[in-house]
């Protein structure tokens, strides 16, 4: 088993658990008309954003950051503090990081690109250029908290947090790490909303943008004892496969538990192609039809490469608090059925799959 410790979320649903706990228990729509992203027709996006909050209450002052590396710096500070662990107290290689983008810093990318337009190569501002990759979010991370050990980062799909969890948890396993940050970040760019107008157009369905940070404090369960905390949940079995179906079959295998096991399963939502790929998976292989399910992303929208981090962060928060939120159409449930909880989230080439208990 792999502790989770403690969580850190910048979320549309709250920026702590107090407040992302009350949200789920409520069950109301995060998403509301932008007061900053509007249509190329001037009317605001239906968007799920991360209410204001102060990036140094988290870290040290910085010359530039972007609003995809502030989610994850916000997430990934409000984690450790959580935790009560300083990184740079254990040893030099045993505390890392995985993440999980699908866009990454598209915002500066763009500002760095019209610059370059508009002024030629001579005259582009340096300081944006190393903010445009992918992989700063998670370096800026690293630098900051000193973290030595191994840095991994999964820009793939919707799955990406879900491929950097069950990274960070067979490090943990593997004892090649005694401390894992593992989390998703993804911000609201204006290359994106260009993008998802695109795709309104050839479709009749608009996808919500949503935002996210979200981090997952992860140890082995003897460590986290020794440090006096009790964790907020633990994960027995997590796998990545091509299909729901597999995914949760091998996260099962590695959890040595069976299906009837699962007692709720939580999914991203539950009225996308993606949604109907989770929720199938679970119904099935459980064997139960009638298998209570949680869908987090109803509440926000599409949080592209944060979804699974913050799905399990949601998860681990009904764990611990004893209570489902009722965010599926036909959930019934208010306390939390007996037995394990399985996360699934599903992409068009992949997926991953969590057992949490």
């Amino acid at each position: 088993m792999i502790a989770i410790t403690s969580i850190g979320v910048m979320s549309p649903l709250g920026i702590d658990p107090a407040e992302i706990t009350a949200a789920l228990r409520e069950g109301e729509s995060a998403a509301f008309p932008s007061d900053t992203h509007m249509h190329s027709d001037g009317t605001p996006w239906l968007a799920a954003e991360v209410p204001p909050f102060k990036i140094t209450e988290y870290i040290t002052p910085k010359p530039f950051l972007d609003r995809n590396s502030a989610l994850l710096l916000a997430a990934c500070g409000s984690a450790l503090q959580a935790a009560a662990c300083d990184p740079k107290s254990l040893p030099e290689g045993r505390c890392g990081i995985a993440v999980g983008t699908l866009w990454g810093g598209l915002d500066t990318l763009d500002l760095f690109f019209s610059d370059y337009l508009a002024k030629g190569p001579r005259l582009v501002k340096p300081l944006l250029f190393p903010h445009t990759y992918a992989n700063t979010a998670i370096s800026m991370a690293a630098m900051e908290w000193a973290l030595t050990g191994e840095h991994h980062n999964f820009v793939s799909d919707r799955t990406a947090s879900g491929q950097a969890i069950c990274e960070a948890a067979a490090i943990i396993a593997e004892s090649r790490a005694d401390l894992m940050l593992a989390a998703g970040t993804e911000a609201i760019s204006g290359p994106l909303l260009r993008y998802l107008d695109y795709l309104t157009v050839a479709s009749p369905t608009p996808i919500i943008p949503a935002e996210a940070g979200a981090a997952l404090v992860l140890e082995h369960p003897g460590k986290a004892a020794a440090r006096g905390v009790t964790p907020l949940a633990h994960i027995s079995g997590y796998a990545t496969a091509t299909t729901a179906a597999t995914a949760l079959t091998a996260a099962l295998e590695r959890a040595a538990t069976t299906a009837d096991a699962v007692g709720w399963g939580v999914i991203s939502t539950a009225d996308t192609p993606h949604g109907e790929a989770e929720a199938n998976a679970l119904t099935t292989i459980t064997g139960n039809p009638h298998l209570p399910l949680v869908a987090p992303l109803a509440l926000c929208g599409e949080m592209y490469g944060a979804t699974t981090a913050f799905l399990t962060a949601c998860a681990a928060l009904m764990l611990n608090q004893r209570f489902i939120a009722p965010v599926v159409p036909a959930n019934t449930c208010s306390t939390i059925p007996a037995g394990a909880c399985a996360i699934v989230t599903a992409a068009d080439h992949n997926a991953t799959a969590l057992i949490l208990n």
